[in-house]
């Protein structure tokens, strides 16, 4: 049987290094994907591969070969991302549509795509935010 394999797109941050970690430590050939690795001693175990999101080459060496694809990267957060919606579409839709296409043709079997607590919940009312906290849905647009 083939070991599983998994890389992680944003796995220079926090929660994609405690991601790979996880992956490793269960066996999964791991490759991270970031334009920064944040905490390098983190990844021991970890193959690291940096480049940028927008670049369609660096991202399909990146998947190349890997079973699973973990999309933790967005380059705007919801304020950035309403100052400049066309910037925001640009570096975060167009990038993810272009990812899927890649993983379709590098025949990736599965992409599971992490979205972000922020997004959700709005600045937290209680720390930690507990999974039944009431959802932000205004998101700071001026009508």
């Amino acid at each position: 049987m083939q070991k599983s394999s998994c890389v992680v797109l944003g796995g220079g941050g926090f929660i994609g290094v405690n991601l790979c970690r996880r992956l490793a430590s269960a066996g999964v050939r791991v490759r991270a994907f970031g334009r920064r690795c944040l905490f390098p001693e983190a990844l021991d175990k970890v193959e690291w591969y940096q480049g940028d999101f927008s670049d369609s080459g660096a991202l399909a060496a990146a998947i190349e070969s890997f079973d699973t694809v973990f999309h933790l990267v967005h380059a705007t957060t919801p304020q950035s991302a309403n100052l400049d919606m066309v910037g925001d579409v640009e570096k975060n839709v167009i990038a993810s549509l272009s990812l899927l296409e890649i993983a379709r043709k590098l025949g990736a079997r599965r992409i599971v795509y992490v979205s972000s607590g922020g997004t959700v919940y709005g600045r937290p009312q209680q720390i930690p935010t507990p999974e039944d906290a009431s959802t932000r849905t205004d998101y700071g647009l001026r009508h």
